[in-house]
Order: structure tokens, then sequence, then C-alpha cells
């Protein structure tokens, strides 16, 4: 059975499974989230994190899973998703322990293929300037840096920061 968005309520990434986030997920992020603002400072995720952020996740759609290994949860990667002109705002977060080992590479692989099935065609990214690991993952994935988005000011810190800017052009498809 799709969701809504059209995409299935599970994907596999490896050796990691991606299952549309749910109420099953609560007390595993809201553990994650709540312990630190390192995840916060780079993403969007608000900090501190409980059960009234969780409630307001799992209320912005059904386009956003969580990343498990042996049923573990090791971060999400979810989309903002633009039906009407088929695009998407692709974005993950991992816990500190499944950095640096590709899991963010192979989730993001995994909801793209998915997006790309589902009829979306241009996904992109911004990623705050001075998160190169970020960058990279989704290098590896095969978006491309586009620009820079200067003078974007973070609600939690009043900083002028910079966003750069990254996109996947469209999947070519074989022409039948």
């Amino acid at each position: 059975m799709r969701s809504v968005a059209g995409l299935p309520p599970v994907l596999s990434a490896g050796a990691y499974t991606l299952q549309m986030r749910s109420e099953d997920h609560r007390s595993a992020a809201i553990g994650v989230l709540s312990l630190s603002d390192d995840i916060a400072r780079w993403t969007h995720v608000p900090f501190p994190y409980g059960d009234v952020e969780f409630d307001a996740w799992l209320g912005i759609g059904d386009s956003h899973y969580v990343i498990l290994e042996s049923g573990r949860l090791l971060g999400s990667v979810g989309a903002a998703l633009s039906p009407e002109s088929r695009t998407a705002e692709v974005g993950y977060w991992l816990t500190a322990d499944a950095r640096g080992k590709g899991v963010a590479t192979l989730a993001l692989c995994a909801l793209c293929d998915a997006l790309f099935d589902a009829g979306y065609e241009r996904l992109s990214a911004d990623v705050l300037a001075g998160n190169p690991k970020s960058e990279r993952v989704l290098e590896r994935a095969g978006f491309r840096f586009e620009g820079v988005i200067r003078s974007v000011h973070s609600p939690r810190c009043g900083l002028g920061l910079s966003l750069i800017h990254i996109s996947e052009p469209t999947r070519p498809r074989l022409i039948s």
C-alpha cells in the first residue's frame, strides 16, 4: 500500500530499513533528539525536543522515514513535497554513532528513487554553510552544487548564515 504522497511505507537501503515514521518511533526519536542540540544545529529539527515536537513531525505528511538497523533508530530521511510542481526538498539527520558509515547516503538514495518512482522530477536540498560532511552525502547521492543563498537568518541563533543549495536533476528515463 502506498501513502498519500505515493511513497511505499517501507524502503530498503542496503543493510538498513526505512520505515515511515509513526507513533511507534516516539520514545526512540525523543530519546535521541532531546539529548543534545547536535542535530538541531545543522537541521530544522527543534531543540529541546519532546512530545509536542514529535506530534508536529507526525502531522507534516507522509514523506518522512526513520532509518532503522535491526530495529534501532539511526536517524531520519524525508522530503518536503510540492506535488503541483513535482519537486521535493530532501533532508536527513543521523545519530552520532551512525555518522561516517554511509548510512545517510544509502537512505537518501533509497528516498530519491522512491520520489522519482512516485512522479517527482526534481529534488533539492539546502545545507547550512560550514557542514561539508552533509554536502558530501548529497554529492555521493548524485546531487550537484547550484549556488549559495546568502544572509539567511537562523531562528535559533539570529546570526546571518548561508545555505548551500544543491539539487539533483531529473532522473533519466528510458523512452519506450
